[in-house]
């Protein structure tokens, strides 16, 4: 779905303090003790919880890989692109604030969108995902 070379890369989307993966409904249950809430206008949404450090709470300090790769949340699995709520459908756009390999990147959009229309999103959840990505607590 998403090729990138993450080669020489120190993980800075696992270690970036502006870079904290939203759950999605479907995911909250499963990340419940990992995650912390944030109120929105519209409804209360889960994000990952970081370590002291900043990093990722699933980011193995020695190795530097993900403890849960396999199963790491959506935002994770299509980064550096985030969902886009712009039309009435999910879609999704290529974030280039932080990835420094982003030259290396291969996709193929409508698989990716394909991939994330999958989850059924009420619309409280996208205008709370919304406001987060807008008052830049995400």
């Amino acid at each position: 779905m998403i090729i990138i070379s993450c080669k020489g890369c120190y993980n800075n989307c696992c270690k970036h303090p502006y870079l904290t993966p939203i759950l999605l409904p479907s995911e909250e249950k499963e990340f419940e003790k990992y995650s912390r809430v944030i109120e929105t206008p519209f409804e209360k949404i889960r994000l990952l919880q970081k370590k002291e450090n900043g990093s990722c709470i699933f980011l193995e300090d020695k190795t530097l890989r993900c403890t849960i790769y396999e199963k790491r949340p959506l935002e994770c699995q299509i980064y550096p692109f985030l969902l886009d709520f712009s039309n009435e459908k999910v879609n999704v756009k290529l974030d280039k604030r932080y990835c420094p390999h982003l030259k290396t990147l291969k996709f193929d959009k409508e698989e990716l969108e394909s991939f994330v229309n999958k989850e059924k999103l009420s619309r409280e959840w996208i205008e709370s995902y919304k406001f987060l990505l807008k008052e830049g607590k995400y």
